[in-house]
């Protein structure tokens, strides 16, 4: 199946031809190679799903002039609007170093997590600037494509510890610690309600905040026996969650 990425897909759509332009129309084109009357998917991100059936001029993909603009039309037969993956899950954890922040940002998509911010606590090293953030939001988009997911990954601005532990009402705040107790059983929200997950950076959880998220409420919980890094304990620990909560 082929997807494509593209914003605002109201069901008004069933019938018409939609072109396809920019970035997502050369991808599709010139690397997926995809081919006159095959099956499309777009995606909007925010809940909607176009299927269809490529319509393709097969003079465009033959241009050799850099200054060709490619052009994907699609025929759409179908537009679904799906919820959200509930209970809501989000990731708030220190930013891994390097490509690992990457690996973590697709593999957190892939699961199935509805928001990842980067949180700056007494010991972080890495602050991501905008343009990383812009970078890993174009990573969360390319794996929605990948993993076919109806809501892209939302990558939040960096906020700071107490932000983390100072959750809206509906939010159960779990922290990801050594010493925590292990997750038995799947956590309990009331509809709509909201798991959020804190991961410290390399160096922990200062004994500060530990007593100030105890203080807020948070729980401390486990994932396994061993300390993990961070990137590691972010996706396992939202594996598990997601696993024991949809």
């Amino acid at each position: 199946m082929h997807r494509v990425h593209f914003p605002h897909l109201p069901s008004s759509l069933v019938g018409q031809t939609i072109d396809v332009t920019g970035d997502e129309a050369q991808h599709a084109l010139r690397v997926k190679r995809v081919r006159d009357g095959e099956a499309v998917e777009l995606l909007d991100g925010q809940g909607g799903i176009a299927r269809g059936r490529a319509e393709i001029d097969e003079s465009v993909r033959s241009r050799s002039s850099k200054k060709a603009e490619p052009m994907l039309r699609v025929k759409v037969d179908q537009v679904d609007r799906l919820p959200p993956i509930a209970p809501r899950v989000e990731i708030w954890c220190a930013t891994p170093k390097g490509s690992r922040v990457e690996d973590m940002v697709e593999q957190l998509s892939e699961i199935g997590v509805a928001a990842w911010v980067p949180m700056h606590t007494e010991r972080t090293i890495v602050d991501p600037r905008d343009g990383k953030l812009d970078r890993l939001r174009r990573i969360a988009q390319e794996s929605a494509k990948q993993c076919g997911r109806a809501w892209m990954l939302e990558v939040g601005l960096p906020s700071d510890f107490e932000q983390a532990i100072a959750a809206p009402v509906g939010t159960r705040v779990l922290l990801g610690h050594w010493t925590g107790r292990v997750l038995d059983g799947p956590p309990a929200v009331e509809a709509g309600g909201t798991i959020r997950l804190l991961i410290g950076p390399e160096g922990d959880f200062s004994t500060s905040e530990m007593d100030r998220a105890a203080a807020a409420g948070a729980e401390r919980v486990r994932f396994g026996p061993h300390v993990m890094r961070v990137g590691t304990a972010a996706v396992v620990g939202a594996a598990i969650l997601m696993s024991r909560s949809i």
